[in-house]
């Protein structure tokens, strides 16, 4: 490492999300390292967010002059980006000389403007940052990047198994031996929450009362996607069964109050909400999809279906609902143990280090 190295660190989100916290531990462990980073995000919480660790945290640039003039003041070395003016971001700094790193957590073959992105990808890059082996994958054949994993990182000190899992079902009015499937991600179509719906439906029709615990955000131009979840909730008379609830600050809790983290997502990157419920030892069941299959380092943390296959999820369910507690605690460990051991804090940290002496070594 060079403990002189000035970084700065591109993000555009105003909304807490995976980029964001992973950018957030990765910040906490630089300053922690007394290095130099500078943050450029709009006002928001995600600005409050890094305030909080005392960096600088200046408004975007609007155009690529004022761009290089941040980055000569800030004496940049190493520019992070994200999402938002990504092109004008790292044209500037490569004009100046500086390495630049671009963490994509999604395949980017969904990109409003690919070709032009395919082109510049090998020219403005040094490293594509991405969660998981399927991500990297993706990259190098679709951009011609190089790609590198940074492991994503959770706190296990704040995400663990919480005491409040019976008074948070009764606040909601889940009973406490109700069996509850959870999942959390923002309300788009591609995260697949009508599987759950659907799965919802199933369970009904077999007689067991399954609940829905759903935490999520939702984006403006997603709006009509929620509306129509909650729709067919109602339509089906589920509502009573169904708990949608906004992300909120004490998600430990939430994820404690679940019996088992489903994610129906498809082609995710990995999953940062997947991560944070085994932390807090709840198991899971994946859709096999994308670079999420990832996480399951151990058989007994969790389990893989069939991409939109509710019946086999249904399936699962009923397999886990019918397991003795022994069993039932040791996936719980497991999930856990997974995180502790591959994806925690220091993991995200050691990752970062390994790529940034890699590209070191690339320029020697």
């Amino acid at each position: 490492m060079k403990p002189n190295q000035n970084i700065l660190i591109h993000l555009e989100g105003e909304a807490i999300g995976g980029y964001e916290t992973q950018l957030w531990e990765l910040t906490r462990a630089l300053v922690a390292e007394q290095r130099s980073v500078t943050i450029i995000c709009p006002k928001g919480a995600v600005a409050t967010l890094f305030r909080n660790l005392r960096v600088p945290v200046l408004p975007s640039p609007k155009t690529r002059d004022e761009w290089s003039h941040i980055m000569e003041k800030e004496k940049v070395t190493l520019l992070i980006t994200v999402q938002g003016e990504i092109g004008s971001a790292a044209t500037a700094a490569k004009r100046l000389g500086i390495a630049v790193f671009w963490i994509c957590g999604f395949p980017p073959d969904g990109h409003p403007d690919l070709p032009s992105l395919r082109a510049l990808a090998p020219l403005l890059f040094d490293r594509v940052l991405v969660p998981s082996h399927f991500m990297k994958k993706t990259v190098e054949n679709i951009l011609g990047a190089a790609a590198e994993v940074l492991t994503v990182g959770v706190d296990t000190n704040v995400f663990h198994k919480s005491n409040d899992r019976n008074a948070l079902r009764l606040s909601m009015g889940i009973p406490y031996n109700a069996f509850v499937v959870g999942y959390a991600a923002r309300f788009a179509p591609h995260k697949r929450h009508r599987d759950l719906i659907q799965l919802l439906k199933k369970a009904h029709q077999d007689g067991h009362p399954l609940h829905l615990l759903l935490l999520g955000w939702g984006q403006e131009r997603y709006r009509a996607h929620f509306e129509s979840l909650w729709n067919e909730v109602q339509t089906m008379n589920l509502l009573a069964y169904t708990h949608f609830v906004t992300v909120r600050e004490d998600m430990p809790a939430f994820y404690s109050a679940m019996d088992v983290f489903v994610s129906p997502a498809q082609a995710e990157g990995l999953g940062c909400s997947l991560l944070e419920a085994m932390a807090c030892s709840v198991p899971v069941l994946i859709a096999d999809s994308g670079g999420a299959p990832e996480v399951l380092k151990h058989p007994d943390a969790g389990k893989l279906f069939p991409l939109g296959e509710t019946a086999e999820l249904w399936r699962e369910i009923k397999s886990l609902m019918q397991e003795n507690e022994m069993a039932s605690r040791q996936r719980s460990f497991h999930a856990r143990q997974v995180v502790e051991k591959h994806f925690s804090c220091a993991s995200l940290h050691e990752s970062f280090e390994r790529i940034e002496a890699s590209l070191r070594n690339a320029a020697c």
